[in-house]
């Protein structure tokens, strides 16, 4: 199984390559509504089509515009999988997406974004036979700092449930410049944002074969 996996968009498009699953970890727009998702994001989706099987989308701090709004479901194909920490089952592989986020100075608070307390309750929800997670925040330590700042802005409770189930692969972004791939405790962890921290795209999309 071939996965392209894409974060951090904030809006801009970037050439998608041939793969069997196409990710999308959070931060599709910048501060995208219904409307931008159906007008320019769907039809992203739909052009792309040829190259791709099966599309997986979890969301960012920087969406929450389009969760607000009930119609923007309307306009997903079915071929396109909405994970809200929900999972759903590709070829035999357990994929599972959230879209929480630390809350921090750094970042504008969102209906994504909550402390950790409340966080280590949400993740929770990942379950232990897990696969491939997906999610926007990285959890600490992984990926986690920029360039700008050494400090680390991951999320201890995302970690230590990480640490618990052991998926085979972790995928993540809303670090722009964070380190892309490293290993620990028997899973590979892939920070797949496109962007550095001036918001332009120098990365090109993180291919996993599994």
């Amino acid at each position: 199984m071939k996965i392209c996996a894409i974060s951090d968009l904030h809006g801009l498009k970037i050439q998608i390559p041939n793969c069997d699953v196409l990710v999308f970890a959070g931060d599709i727009s910048n501060s995208g509504n219904a409307k931008w998702f159906k007008e320019n994001f769907i039809p992203y989706l739909k052009e792309n089509k040829h190259k791709y099987d099966i599309c997986f989308v979890v969301f960012g701090n920087h969406d929450d515009k389009i969760q607000l709004a009930d119609s923007y479901f309307m306009h997903v194909p079915d071929y396109v999988k909405i994970l809200t920490n929900t999972g759903y089952t590709y070829k035999g592989k357990k994929f599972f997406g959230s879209p929480f986020c630390k809350a921090a100075k750094e970042i504008i608070d969102t209906m994504n974004t909550f402390d950790e307390l409340f966080l280590a309750k949400l993740f929770l929800a990942i379950p232990s036979d897990t696969d491939i997670l997906i999610t926007h925040n990285p959890p600490f330590g992984f990926g986690d700092t920029s360039t700008k700042d050494s400090k680390n802005l991951g999320s201890i409770s995302l970690m230590g449930r990480v640490h618990i189930i052991k998926p085979q692969i972790h995928i993540f972004g809303h670090i722009h410049n964070g380190q892309k791939q490293s290993q620990s405790n028997g899973t590979t962890f892939y920070n797949v944002s496109v962007l550095n921290d001036d918001y332009k795209i120098v990365y090109k999309p993180t291919i996993i074969n599994i």
